[in-house]
């Protein structure tokens, strides 16, 4: 009996031994189980349990679907290779996310990876292009992070981005694309040397915004050579140059494009030192167009060799608004220089602004041959002149001119036409020089009004054909005593000997070459002012004795009149009542008001009352 009760003791302890190692054995099952639940799975083929194994064993053509979120990582090594096949990824409503220390994908030899499902394909590269695309290679991805590019496209290869491009290294490009390259960001861009830089007919859109965090020298927001296309959706900033295009890059930015290096100094427009910060630098054919503002600490504009810029809105910059050189086109909204000129143009260039100008310096400053600006709006330069032209340079103003010391300075053979008033604040209201020509609209004011000069600047007596200002208002000269209202001087054969002719108010010509206007001339320079010219009645002649007058009935009539001769009648005020040349001897006219009047004519006066 104590056998039988031994035997089933051992029994019912070797059943409880077989139940624990049941147990044991099942709960490692369920681990290794766990260890290898497929991820992904190659459509009409079979499931894998690593990206790797899959990318290994894709033919072309076929489909990788993701059966869950994946992160594969690659040490010491590219990420994803795709050579000279198409593969796609179904991402299946998961993100797969590539990090590799080297490119993080790679798409050469016409390999393509397309992109469908719901999902993100996410790639990050620690030391080298987030995507890497040569020789016919297209790729699609979501987001890119690189080391040294973001993207990096060349020889007739095309990527697209749904996301944003990233690229972190001190000297790195947000985007490299050249040599036929199409690269298209459905986000933003950002880089550290370059946001993009393009070359050789590459084609390069961003619907967001492109930027340079400047951590080297002499960054670009957009750096475009040689043929390129790139278009932008939003804004464009750097610290050196927002935009820089050269050797017929077209390129365009819907929002602004900025340059604000504040450690920069400016250096010239040209040349090895380009300015440094500034909105938009162009060459060599190219053609640039920004929806909004081009703003540089030292530039808003620089441009030269036939280029041609477009700015919807103002070209600001710290030294200029615009400077444009050598054959130019460009157009702003409006253009401001905060310490030198607002606009600085030469050697051919055609400069266009729809609004005003402003200079801390010249508002305008124009020089050489078939060198054209036309402003419509107002110009103002604090520091030195309105505008300042020179060798046959032309600048038309529909609106007011302001200058710190001449409104309008202009020498040699060049012209100016403002429809509104000009003002000096401490100088000449016009200043011209060698055989220019000068058109105003409104009212000339300055300490002295109109000053002529001739024989300087390397000009021969011998050549002078003489200066010509016409002004439709009056001349209103601040300080006549001291300046003149109008002063003609002239270089005689010894440089050092000058010979000045101050023309007051009434020292205007009998006759008048000009109808309609008083005339003022040495014989060689003419100054034709029109309307109200007279501002008072302190300069009017002292009564003579030959130029009679009197009013009978609200009727003047007047005697002593030379024929030919133009003659004028004042109110006290200084006003024009009436003003014609005389047809003879004697004339009568009717007033408009009771009140003292004063005729001048051939330098003569009278008075007459009506009451």
């Amino acid at each position: 009996m104590k056998k039988i009760q031994k035997i089933g003791l051992l029994a019912m302890l070797f059943m409880l031994l077989l139940t624990f190692a049941h147990a044991k054995e099942t709960r490692l099952h369920t681990v290794t189980a766990a260890a290898e639940t497929n991820v992904c799975e190659i459509l009409g083929d079979k499931a894998y349990a690593d990206l790797g194994d899959a990318l290994k064993a894709v033919t072309n053509g076929q489909t990788i679907k993701l059966l869950q979120n994946i992160n594969y990582q690659k040490t010491n090594s590219n990420g994803i290779e795709i050579d000279g096949k198409s593969i796609t990824f179904d991402l299946n409503g998961f993100n797969l996310n590539v990090v590799a220390d080297n490119i993080a994908l790679y798409v050469r030899n016409d390999g393509e990876v397309k992109l469908t499902g719901i999902g993100e394909f996410n790639v990050t590269s620690k030391s080298s292009a987030g995507v890497a695309a040569q020789n016919g290679g297209k790729a699609t991805v979501a987001n890119v992070t690189g080391f040294s590019h973001g993207v990096s496209a060349d020889n007739n290869t095309t990527v697209t981005v749904t996301g944003n491009v990233t690229s972190i290294e001190n000297s790195s490009r947000g985007i490299q694309a050249y040599d036929n390259a199409t690269v298209t960001v459905h986000g933003s861009v950002t880089g550290n040397l370059y946001g993009i830089w393009a070359r050789n007919n590459a084609t390069v859109t961003v619907t967001g915004n492109v930027t340079s965090t400047g951590g080297n020298t002499m960054d670009s927001g957009i750096d475009a050579d040689g043929n390129v296309n790139v278009t932008v959706g939003g804004d464009v900033s750097a610290k050196w140059y927002g935009i820089y295009a050269k050797n017929g890059a077209v390129v365009k930015v819907a929002g602004n494009t900025t340059g604000d290096n504040s450690t920069g100094g400016y250096s010239g427009p040209f040349g090895t030192d380009k300015p440094r910060g500034c909105g938009i630098i162009a060459s060599s054919g190219s053609n640039v167009s920004v929806g909004g503002d081009a703003i540089g600490v030292d530039c808003g504009v620089s441009i030269s060799d036939n280029a041609t810029v477009t700015v919807s809105g103002s070209a600001t910059g710290k030294q200029y608004g615009i400077q444009a050189e050598s054959g130019t086109h460009v157009t702003a909204g409006s253009a401001k220089g905060e310490i030198a000129d607002g606009i600085d143009a030469g050697k051919g260039a055609n400069v266009t602004v729809t609004g005003g100008v402003t200079g801390g310096r010249f508002g305008i400053l124009v020089r050489d041959n078939n060198t054209i600006v036309t402003v419509t709006g107002n110009v103002s330069g604090s520091g030195q002149d309105g505008i300042s032209t020179m060798n046959g340079s032309k600048v038309t103003v529909t609106g007011d001119v302001i200058g710190g010391g001449n409104g309008v300075i202009t020498r040699q053979n060049s012209m100016v036409n403002v429809s509104g008033s000009v003002t000096g604040n401490n100088n000449s209201g016009v200043y011209a020089i060698d055989n220019s020509t000068v058109t105003i609209g409104g009212d000339v004011i300055g300490n002295r009004g109109v000053n002529i000069q001739y024989g300087g600047n390397g000009v021969s007596l011998q050549d002078v054909k003489g200066v010509k200002v016409t002004i439709d208002g009056q001349i209103k000269a601040k300080e006549p005593q001291d300046y003149g209202y109008i002063m003609i001087s002239t270089e005689t054969d010894n440089p050092f000997s000058i010979t000045y002719l101050s023309f007051s108010h009434s020292d205007n010509q009998p006759t008048s070459s000009k109808a309609g206007y008083l005339e003022y001339t040495d014989g060689k320079s003419y100054v034709w002012v029109k309307g109200e010219d007279i501002t008072g009645t302190d300069n009017i002649l002292q009564p003579s004795s030959s130029l009679k007058a009197y009013i009978q009935n609200g009727c003047l009539h007047v005697s002593g009149l030379t024929v030919g001769d133009l003659w004028t009648v004042y109110n006290l005020s200084g006003m024009i009542v009436h003003q014609n040349r005389a047809a003879a001897e004697e004339a009568d006219i009717n007033l408009p008001a009771k009140g003292i009047y004063i005729i001048v004519s051939a330098r003569q006066s009278a008075k007459a009352g009506n009451f």
